[in-house]
């Protein structure tokens, strides 16, 4: 769920293509579908030129940056944009189509007359759950009803929004869920147990969210084979990429041996006394949907993973 560009709001963390790339880099993240913002909040068609020319005139962003291309319902008016996406999604130019429905003014249900003319392309949209306008869920089960070929990946879910990812995922098992923002004890596992690891796609949230959901990844009590389902096998099958796309090594965290010691399970260095300023419980939202709601088992499990980690105080 990477974005790139400034929008009518300000910039977005990653203004360029490089700029998101330096931060995968520095994840150790080998591609990233990623999308524009001024395809959002200025023109789809024009946004997208810039992020297809972007990555076009970058050697690095090649392989890479796996262009999203914002639709709206004006989309489905314009001839030539229609015609171009169909060229896009038959050769495989472009990996999803993003929707943006709360921030550009328009319902989901409005995307109906678009998706009657790609649905037989088997379109794969990508909606974050952030940004969801009051008809926007009903409207989406209906679409999916309709429409079914249509896939979607829901991004960004977190403990209020996920009664709704749950809702969909249970009605359409052409629904899937990034694991962007789903960083409490329990919250992929509990996923995984409900709707199977081949529902489940890796995310890396925000930029300020640093390797969260890595972290979150690497912890949960899953098997190694569902994790490789979740960090690319999952996206390559769904988005039709290159087998090799992630062959290649990444480096990353060499500066910052702290964090690679955390990712590796590892327990910090015992000469540093680590007060962990920000622990989630996870058994009092309401929303949250995890196994064993039980305080003093999450309490219990807090404290060993402390005591594992070589973390004093939480």
């Amino acid at each position: 769920n990477g974005g790139i560009g400034c929008g009518k709001f300000g910039p977005s963390a990653f203004v360029t293509v490089d700029d998101l790339l330096d931060h995968m880099d520095a994840m150790g993240v080998a591609c990233s579908l990623t999308w524009q913002l001024e395809a959002q909040d200025w023109n789809a068609g024009l946004g997208n030129a810039m992020l297809m020319g972007a990555i076009k005139n970058n050697p690095r962003a090649q392989g890479r940056i796996i262009p999203s291309a914002v639709v709206n319902p004006e989309t489905a008016y314009d001839a030539d944009a229609v015609k171009k996406l169909r060229n896009q999604l038959e050769n495989k130019e472009i990996g999803a189509l993003r929707i943006c429905p709360a921030p550009s003014g328009y319902a989901v249900g409005q995307l109906w007359t678009l998706m009657k003319q790609l649905d037989d392309l088997a379109p794969v949209l990508v909606w974050s759950l952030r940004a969801v306008g009051p008809s926007d869920r009903g409207d989406m089960a209906e679409l999916l009803d309709t429409y079914p070929l249509m896939k979607l990946i829901c991004t960004e879910a977190m403990w209020s929004d996920q009664k709704y990812l749950y809702d969909l995922m249970s009605r359409s098992d052409r629904v899937y869920a990034d694991i962007s923002w789903l960083h409490v004890n329990g919250a992929i596992s509990a996923l995984i147990k409900r709707f199977g690891a081949e529902r489940v796609v890796f995310g890396l949230g925000h930029k300020t969210h640093h390797a969260a959901a890595i972290a979150a990844c690497a912890h949960a009590v899953i098997s190694d084979e569902d994790r490789a389902k979740i960090t690319h096998q999952n996206s390559i099958a769904l988005l039709g990429l290159k087998a090799d796309c992630c062959d290649k090594p990444m480096q990353a965290f060499d500066d910052k041996p702290l964090c690679k010691k955390f990712l590796a399970g590892k327990a910090m260095p015992a000469e540093l006394d680590i007060i962990d300023a920000h622990a989630h419980c996870g058994f009092g939202s309401g929303n949250h949907y995890i196994y064993h709601v039980d305080p003093h088992h999450t309490l219990e499990h807090i404290i060993a993973t402390m005591d594992r980690m070589g973390i004093a105080q939480t």
